[in-house]
């Protein structure tokens, strides 16, 4: 399958998962994964978490699913994509505060649930710099990190670019502190918190992380040379720095166009860092 396809597809699941958790279905996963030949790949915990209405949970289950059967069985996936689309949209109720969350943190899955089944769903997940398209593809997060990114998503599709960029450097911030929270909690939690329990000013954490954790990088990192290491430092520090003008120097303000000129860089260093939050124990 074409990467644009690929990508399409996963950002689709992305955001069936999410509207699975945000707003509350449910599903006989097991039944009817099996009219597409997709039963094997539903895992006892996800039935489980379904059964009980563990929320984030059976979100973070379906999103492993969904993932798994479009590696294994992608053409069958896909239509699988579009009846739980459909499924969705089915049991909200138009009007109500579980129909405005379908529409604005979900606008995908409501346009395939309202569509045809035949319709090319994946042209409709194809994600743009256009309106309604996220800033940060939410694939691949959970919990608190979900959280955020949905916020940041929202805010760039209300056109709210002092947001996105200050939400956007927490969401840098947040990865960072969960990788030394992970690497140096039960030996030196003073390189990220403050006696009292607050995380440190995200400068001093960023010395730490560079230079007890830099060395050890290299195992970690998605890039397996010094440059590639160097690049993201560089990288990190710029938009750290750039994102903390525009949200606190009187008379800067960050627009839509220098909120996507910025974009590429922010991608590449969350995929740094988030590469390493994932590996890292």
């Amino acid at each position: 399958m074409e990467s644009n396809s690929a990508e399409a597809a996963k950002r689709i699941i992305a955001q069936i998962s999410g509207a699975v958790r945000n707003c509350y279905v449910s599903i006989s996963w097991k039944p009817l994964a099996a009219e597409y030949g997709l039963d094997e790949f539903v895992s006892d915990w996800l039935v489980r978490k379904a059964s009980f209405g563990d929320w984030n949970e059976l979100s973070e289950a379906v999103y492993s699913f969904l993932n798994k059967s479009f590696e294994k069985k992608p053409a069958d996936t896909i239509m699988f994509l579009r009846r739980l689309a459909h499924e969705i949209v089915d049991q909200i109720p138009e009007g109500s505060e579980i129909a405005k969350t379908l529409i604005e943190k979900h606008a995908v899955v409501l346009k395939i649930g309202r569509e045809p089944i035949s319709e090319d769903i994946l042209q409709l997940g194809l994600p743009t710099m256009g309106a309604g398209a996220d800033f940060i593809d939410p694939a691949g997060y959970s919990g608190f990190l979900l959280s955020l990114v949905e916020e940041i998503n929202n805010c760039y599709m209300c056109k709210c670019p002092v947001a996105t960029a200050m939400l956007s450097r927490k969401l840098l911030e947040s990865l960072v502190i969960s990788i030394m929270q992970k690497k140096y909690g039960s030996t030196n939690p003073d390189f990220y918190m403050m006696p009292d329990g607050r995380s440190k000013p995200i400068k001093e954490i960023l010395k730490k992380f560079w230079s007890e954790f830099g060395k050890d990088l290299k195992p970690f990192s998605a890039t397996t040379d010094n440059s590639g290491i160097d690049k993201a430092k560089t990288l990190l520090e710029d938009i750290k720095d750039g994102f903390n003008v525009d949200a606190h120097q009187l008379g800067t303000y960050t627009n839509m166009k220098a909120l996507i000129d910025k974009r590429p860089d922010l991608l590449h260093v969350l995929k740094f860092l988030k590469h390493i939050d994932e590996r890292v124990k």
